[in-house]
Parts: structure tokens; sequence; C-alpha cells
């Protein structure tokens, strides 16, 4: 495919995605968890996952970033069909993926050794300049089992971010972390997207933070999932986000929106477990 050709389709594609997986007996029919999913993505949009636990957005997430292989459909990033892992996808997940035996700074270089696009020296330099990005830069040469588990969450987004992925994929990244240090890294992360313009999958199940956060949110259902509703959050909160945004009226309407979304998906899969 030309240049010209990949510039005029959408950064990320998704084309009627569906994945079933095999029941545990052989008897057992497959279990469908994805069903039918389409969504185009611009590049340096933020989009966020919601929907009830163990709906398949995460599953979604992973064929996204070639973790998982759709069973039909396809996922097209920047033009070339996702068949696997690779750099272009950086993924951030809740636990703490780091190592232990490095310090800070060796830890967000790890992220750059797959890069034959950049020499020695200049891994360092990106690798310093994303250690500063997510504040860090006094904790260069601390080891990572000294510091916060905020602090090793940012460490994760910095090495990530020296891979140079297309897209930031980030499954519940801050669900294991304390309010105020979940509200700082909120933030943090817009901020850090902004400057990079980089496009963002984020998987969550706290309303709030997806309000906060998101371009577009898109409400899945219950298993299989299935798009029920996508919600364009940017065209009433703007791009610009702080803590003051989450005090407007637009935020306000918004939240409660998507609570109720949340709510009734949460209804109707208490009522199908009770039949």
């Amino acid at each position: 495919m030309s240049a010209a050709m990949a510039s005029k389709l959408p950064f990320l594609r998704v084309r009627e995605v569906e994945k079933e997986f095999g029941g545990e007996r052989r008897d057992e029919p497959p279990i469908k968890v994805v069903d039918k999913v389409s969504m185009d993505i611009a590049e340096g949009e933020f989009i966020v996952y919601l929907g009830p636990s163990g709906c398949g957005k995460t599953t979604l997430l992973r064929i996204v970033g070639g973790l998982e292989s759709a069973s039909s459909g396809e996922v097209v990033l920047s033009g070339e069909k996702v068949r696997g892992p690779d750099r272009r996808k950086g993924m951030v997940f809740q636990a703490y993926a780091s190592f232990p035996w490095l310090s800070v700074l060796e830890n967000i270089k790890f992220g750059t050794r797959y890069r034959t696009d950049i020499g020695k020296k200049e891994k360092l330099e990106i690798s310093k300049y994303y250690l500063d990005l997510v504040g860090l830069g006094s904790y260069a040469d601390f080891y990572v089992n000294r510091i916060s588990g905020g602090m090793r969450q940012r460490v994760a987004i910095a090495r990530t971010l020296a891979s140079a992925p297309d897209i930031l994929l980030m499954d519940e990244p801050f669900g294991a972390l304390d309010a105020q240090t979940r509200e700082f890294l909120q933030e943090q992360l817009l901020e850090i997207c902004r400057v990079e313009k980089k496009a963002a999958i984020f998987v969550t199940h706290d309303v709030e933070e997806a309000v906060f956060l998101a371009d577009r949110a898109f409400m899945f259902s219950s298993r299989p999932a299935t798009i029920i509703e996508e919600i364009d959050i940017a065209s009433e909160l703007g791009p610009e986000r702080d803590s003051r945004t989450k005090e407007s009226e637009s935020f306000f309407h918004l939240r409660n929106h998507v609570r109720d979304l949340m709510r009734r998906q949460a209804r109707e899969l208490q009522d199908s477990s009770s039949q």
C-alpha cells in the first residue's frame, strides 16, 4: 500500500472483530466474548473502553495489541494489518511490570532495547527525557522496589514511551492506586499524550476516570462485547482537562449518563444470570 493511500485511512481501524474461545470440554460449544465490533480511531485520540467486568473489553484491547488473534474481522494500524505484538503497540498493564534489579533509569532504558533507529547515546538521552517527562528525574538511581506504586507505574509508562510506539494500550493501569495518586497520574497521562501526540486506548471500570480522560468512550454490553453506545466527550468537555473539569456541569452530566449506562448493563447481566 502506498503512503498516499495509507494516509487516507483511519489511524486505527477495527472492522467486524469477533473472538471466540473454546469450551472447557470438547463437547462444549465455543464461547463468544467479542461480537462484531467496529471503530475508527484518529491519530492522537484518547479512547476509553467501558463495560461490565468480564464483558470482553480487555480481550478486544489485546486483539488490537496483537496479543490475541481475532476469530474473524481485522485490525489495521497505520495501513498495516495487525498480526501480532510489535513495538508499534505499547502495552501498559495494571501490574507494575518492572525489573527490581535495575534502577529507575535502567528500567526506562530497557524500553529502547529493540530500537534500531537510534544509537546507544540517543537511547540514553531518550530514556532521560522520558524520566523527566514523568517527573522522576530525581529518582534515576533508585531501584524500583524502593519507590511507590504510583512511581512504578510512571516508570512503566516512561519505558513504554521510550520504545516509540504508535499507540498506547492501557488495561486499568491505575486500578491498584490510591485515589490521590490516581488523580495525579490521570492529569499527567493526558499531558504526556498531548505532548507526545499519542493515540491511546484505555480500559477502566471507573466512570469518573473514563469521563475525565476520554475524547470518546465506548460502552460495551455484557459478554459477548458489542458497542451499545459511543459517547463523544471531547465535544462537551474540550481537549484541555484539569482538576476544575470535574466540577463543571458538563462533567456531571456526562458522568451521570455513563453511570446510568453502567448500571443498566449491570442489571441486565444480573437478570440474565438469574434466568
